[in-house]
């Protein structure tokens, strides 16, 4: 998501500068797509954030592309009225440029948070599974445990009865010869 804001304030702003070079309706039409297409972007953006650190970034993502977009607005008006000067003294004055910059570290600020936590739930999720496993070979040892001394207790069960059963037997023939 970040991406395509990104990429949108990019072919906003080059294609801003295609139009302030040639005064050509051409080149500001992909302007006019990125200027239509940067608010549902944010908003999407902002239906992902998962906590208000993201949305606080996101806030701070928004008014600086606003400043942006206000920039190159109106450097685009001045060239349709015909003031190229008035439009190449904004752009001169480096204020798109330091917007622009702000917007990038926002975004890289925003990516390397996003890497460090998607960092951490793998951390996460692979401790749960060394945990998961663990528990998994001690349950089963375990419980190759109680069956041995299940088979155990039941064979001397069952060689006490053969026993009994024998002497029994035994007896029988015994008291049959009496």
């Amino acid at each position: 998501k970040l991406e395509t804001v990104s990429s949108s304030l990019k072919d906003a702003e080059t294609s801003q500068r295609g139009y302030l070079l040639t005064g050509q309706e051409r080149y500001a039409d992909p302007f006019s797509a990125a200027t239509a297409i940067l608010p549902g972007q944010l908003a999407d953006l902002r239906a992902h954030a998962i906590d208000d650190g993201q949305r606080t970034s996101i806030d701070t993502l928004q008014g600086l592309t606003q400043l942006k977009l206000d920039e190159l607005n109106q450097t685009v008006a001045l060239k349709r009225t015909g003031d190229s000067d008035g439009a190449l003294q904004i752009v001169l004055s480096d204020r798109g440029k330091d917007v622009m910059d702000r917007i990038r570290n926002v975004i890289a600020d925003m990516e390397r948070s996003e890497e460090a936590a998607l960092n951490a739930r793998e951390d996460e999720y692979r401790n749960s599974i060394a945990f998961s496993t663990w528990s998994i070979f001690g349950g089963l040892s375990t419980l190759a445990l109680l069956i041995s001394f299940a088979a155990t207790v039941l064979s001397r069960d069952f060689r006490l009865r053969e026993r009994e059963v024998w002497l029994r037997t035994g007896q029988m023939g015994l008291n049959q010869r009496i």
